[in-house]
């Protein structure tokens, strides 16, 4: 119970998630039912997609949805946010009021890359967040063909103080093998410091978190896969500093063994429990 939701789609009509108010409310009701307390509604900001939205109205709107929230007896807290498109304007975005920090606090920011490839300004734009004092979060890099491709250069911008946030049904057999074998090895690895729902309906992606974290659970021990989902999130929500750990070097040995987990989440077989990554190290 009392998790946090730092990646959910829940404003209707501005992006590809959820159409009317009650397809949100209904979202909103899965994600309490689930033990989420608090969750960010991260609309889309990119331009090319055609969702040009506004800081404004996406702050002006999550309070709309707070109040119909509460008026449905509901008691989970909304705080805006937005999913973030890497482009080479990002900070005159964030002058212009084109690019939302989450919770509006100026201090995370929810970073999304074009699904095929690491643009050659990332390294950039990063830079230019971290000196305005934002720190940028990568929206689930398991699904960019790059990172799965060559998972290594996600390591740079991990070292460099940017944080990574994997999607919650990347743990299950909804994606392809490859993308989900990238999951585990960032999760094992370090390289992965929030879980997420990354919800866009009720239907095809909802807004739940505990069957997810029950699949974490045997990869990293009970409290890291906890602070996934709550204690990292809500540090975040404080506007308060996330403490990392090192990443660990990839072996031939953990890459063959996030491979047999990650094929072993798409079956019925139990995923052995370790000791808190005893067989990374060896």
């Amino acid at each position: 119970g009392h998790m946090i939701d730092m990646h959910a789609h829940l404003l209707p009509g501005i992006d590809d998630g959820p159409e009317s108010w009650q397809e949100s409310l209904q979202m909103l009701s899965m994600a309490q039912e689930d033990g989420i307390r608090i969750i960010v509604a991260t609309s889309h900001q990119e331009d090319r997609a055609g969702y040009a939205n506004r800081n404004s109205t996406l702050i002006e709107l999550t309070g709309e949805l707070q109040r119909r929230v509460l008026e449905a007896g509901l008691s989970l807290h909304i705080l805006p946010g937005a999913e973030v498109m890497a482009t080479p304007d990002l900070t005159e975005r964030l002058e212009r009021g084109m690019a939302l920090t989450l919770g509006d606090q100026g201090r995370y920011l929810l970073l999304e890359f074009p699904s095929g490839e690491v643009p050659r300004y990332t390294s950039q734009i990063i830079f230019d967040l971290q000196v305005r004092g934002i720190t940028p979060i990568i929206a689930h890099p398991e699904r960019n063909a790059i990172f799965v491709e060559r998972p290594e250069e996600l390591i740079p911008f991990i070292e460099a103080g940017v944080l990574v946030q994997l999607t919650a049904s990347s743990f299950s057999r909804r994606v392809a093998l490859a993308n989900r074998f990238a999951a585990v090895l960032f999760l094992t690895h370090n390289m992965a410091h929030i879980v997420a729902s990354d919800a866009h309906s009720a239907k095809r992606r909802p807004p739940i978190l505990t069957p997810y974290v029950s699949r974490l659970i045997p990869l990293v021990g009970e409290e890291r896969a906890f602070s996934l989902v709550r204690d990292v999130p809500e540090r975040i929500v404080r506007n308060e500093s996330v403490q990392t750990q090192p990443v660990l070097p990839f072996s031939r040995k953990s890459r063959r063994r996030a491979l047999e987990l990650a094929k072993r989440m798409a079956s019925n077989k139990r995923l052995s429990i370790f000791g808190p990554l005893s067989w990374l190290r060896s």
